[in-house]
Parts: C-alpha cells; structure tokens; sequence
C-alpha cells in the first residue's frame, strides 16, 4: 500500500521481492518500477518490472570502476504546440559519465539525446506529453541521457537495460491502474519501438 499502491496481485509483489533479492536490492528504496502492460494474447494486464535510474547507478557503483559524471548539459529551450498543449522543452540533453579503464579515468558521453525522439505521450492517438514528461522537461530528459552514457560505459553490467523513463508506454508513468484502457503490446507507437532498435 506504500510503495506499491496499484499492485493488485500478491504474486506481482513476490516477483518483485525475487527480482530484487537476486539483484541484491533494497525494494525499500524503489530501485525498481513495477508496470502494468496489455498483453493481446492473455487478454488483460500483466504487471513488468523496469528497473529505475537508481538501480542502473547502483550497478554502475558496485563495478568498483564508476567515476561519477558531469553536469547535464542541455540545448536550447523550444516552446511549441504538442497535441494541442504548449510545451517548453529543451531541443536535447547530453550526459557524459566517468570509468576507470585500465587506471585511467575515460568519459563515456550520452551524445545528444533529442526531447523529440524521447518523450511520452498522453495516449497513442496525440503528440501531446504525458503528465511527468510536461512537468518535468529537463529532469526526465538528463535521466535518459545519464542512462544511456552509463550503458555506454557499462555494457556488460547493464546490457540493454532501459530505465521507465525510456520505456514506459503512454500514461505508464503515474497512478497507473487496470481500469484505463488496454494498450496492446503489439500495437505500441513508433516512438517506443525505436527504443529497442540496434543502434
């Protein structure tokens, strides 16, 4: 009821507490997201673990070789009319992060990661952002480029391992409940789908 509040399977909660036992994490800190997603072929939600940018630091720490990062580093503000809503956003983010390779200390950069080609929207049918990704311009964008520099610097340790911020369906990101409309996992947007391509 306090850090899972929409959670409504008991067995949901167990998955979770497995996940975090055999990563060696404290649930009591939210390193993990738990997120209801439609699944076409059963025909309702299945809960998904997703693991937060806290948990992708945290992985990064335990190597023993992770060196900190650098202030994000943002483009220019752009105001502009998104799915009827005007937006302030800025144009891209750039996070570098620091590793030590063979006693040297070398930086792994994000690149520019554009707020175009990463927000979330509402719903499928709007190019308007969802509530955090409206709030929270700048803070959900520096999360994602701080992810993607970490996974630059640790690919064995963090593989492909993207944070709710990147891979969250549309309106997965706050008081998420069954009751809203099923989002079939073969039907998800573009935007999402780009996430999981090979660079």
């Amino acid at each position: 009821e306090v850090l899972y509040p929409n959670v409504a399977e008991d067995k949901t909660l167990l998955m979770a507490l497995d996940y975090c036992k055999e990563r060696k994490l404290d649930i009591m800190k939210r390193t993990i997201q738990i997120v209801p997603i439609w699944d076409s072929k059963k025909h309702k939600m299945v809960d998904t673990i997703w693991p937060s940018i806290s948990e992708i630091r945290i992985t990064a720490s335990r190597t023993g070789k992770y060196a900190g990062k650098d202030k994000a580093i943002f483009g220019e503000d752009i105001t502009e009319n998104l799915g009827g809503m005007e937006v302030t956003y800025p144009k891209w983010c750039e996070v570098v992060v620091y590793k030590i390779v063979d006693g040297m200390k070398c930086a792994f950069s994000s690149n520019e990661l554009f707020w175009k080609e990463t927000y979330k929207t509402a719903k499928k049918d709007t190019d308007s952002p969802n509530a955090m990704w409206k709030k929270r311009t700048r803070e959900q964008l520096a999360k994602c480029a701080e992810a993607a520099a970490l996974r630059a610097a640790f690919p064995e340790e963090i593989g492909s391992d993207y944070i709710g911020e990147e891979a969250f369906l549309p309106d997965q990101e706050k008081d998420v409940t069954p009751k809203q409309a099923p989002i079939d996992i073969d039907n998800i947007p573009d935007q999402t789908n780009d996430l999981f391509k090979e660079d």
